[in-house]
C-alpha cells in the first residue's frame, strides 16, 4: 500500500487551519473494462463498507501538526450530517475553524482577531468539502454531488484511479484512489485567496482501523507557500457533543455569533 504522508477521507482532509499544496499529476485515460461504478463499490469496501459507516455520527481525532518548523496540537471533529471543526494552538494562541453544514466561521488571533467571525466564501468551500464523517464519496449522488472517472495517474509512483468530484455548492476537487488498495491517497483542489488562484495537494497515509472502518492518520497539505504534516495520535467515534458544538459563539464584546 502507499503509505507516504485530503476536507482523508476521514477526515484530515483540508485544514482547515494553514494552507494546502502544490502538484500536477498527469492523468491517463482508465480502462475501459473499469466502471466508476466498480471503483466506488472497490472504495467503499476498502473503508469498511457502507453500513459500518453508517453507525458512525462523528470522528474526533487528536494529534500534533508539523509546519514552518513548529509544532502545534490540534483536534479535529468531523459530524453527520456535513459539520467539521478544528482547533489548534500555535504560540500559545488557540485558533478555531468551523463548518456548520451551512456556514463556517473563526476565530484566528495568529490575524489580528480573538472574535469569532464569519470565515470567506472560499474558505467555507474548502471546508464543505472535508466536512462529515464519510466524505463525498458515500452516498454523492443524494448528496447532490457528481462524479467522474477521468482515468489512471502516477502519485509518486503509485498507480491511482482519478476521479472528479463536483460537490452540490460547486466547488471541485480531484481524489486519487490507490488502484490495488482503493484507499484515497492524495486529493487535489484550487484555492483563490485574496485574489489569487493557487493549486493545492492533500496526501494521506497510514490508514488504521478504528470503529469497524479505516481511516487515514497522516495528512500532509502543501501550497508554495510551504507544507504542513498532521499526526494522529489518536481517533475516537461517536463522542458526547454539545448541540451548539459547531455554532459560532458570542463575540466577547455582547455581539451575538451567528451562521
Amino acid at each position: 500500500m502507499h503509505t507516504s504522508s485530503v476536507s482523508s477521507h476521514s477526515g484530515l482532509r483540508s485544514v482547515r487551519v494553514a494552507l494546502l499544496a502544490f502538484a500536477l499529476v498527469a492523468a491517463a485515460p482508465a480502462s475501459a473494462e473499469t466502471t466508476l461504478e466498480e471503483i466506488l463499490a472497490n472504495y467503499y469496501e476498502a473503508l469498511g463498507g457502507k453500513d459500518a459507516w453508517a453507525k458512525i455520527d462523528n470522528v474526533r481525532q487528536t494529534g500534533s501538526m508539523s509546519m514552518m518548523g513548529m509544532e502545534a496540537p490540534f483536534t479535529v471533529v468531523l459530524a453527520e450530517p456535513n459539520k467539521t471543526k478544528v482547533e489548534f494552538e500555535i504560540q500559545g494562541m488557540k485558533g478555531t475553524q468551523a463548518f456548520d453544514g451551512e456556514s463556517g466561521w473563526q476565530i484566528m488571533p495568529f490575524m489580528g482577531s480573538t472574535e469569532p467571525e464569519e470565515m470567506p466564501d472560499e474558505m467555507v468551500k474548502m471546508m464543505s468539502a472535508s466536512a462529515g464523517v464519510a466524505g463525498p464519496l458515500f452516498d454523492y449522488e443524494a448528496k447532490g454531488h457528481e462524479v467522474e472517472l477521468v482515468g489512471t495517474a502516477d502519485v509518486e509512483g503509485t498507480e491511482a484511479y482519478q476521479l472528479h468530484i463536483t460537490l452540490s455548492n460547486g466547488f471541485e476537487m480531484d481524489w486519487f484512489l490507490d488502484a490495488e488498495y482503493f484507499v484515497p491517497i492524495q486529493s487535489k483542489m484550487t484555492m483563490e485567496v485574496q485574489g489569487q488562484s493557487f493549486e493545492t495537494t492533500t496526501t494521506l497515509s497510514d490508514y488504521k482501523e478504528v470503529g469497524g472502518v479505516m481511516m487515514a492518520h497522516s495528512t500532509t497539505q502543501s501550497t508554495p507557500m510551504g507544507a504542513q504534516t498532521m499526526t494522529v495520535t489518536k481517533t475516537e467515534v461517536n463522542v458526547d457533543l454539545e448541540d451548539d458544538f459547531f455554532a459560532m459563539p458570542a463575540k466577547t464584546d455582547g455581539e451575538e455569533g451567528g451562521n
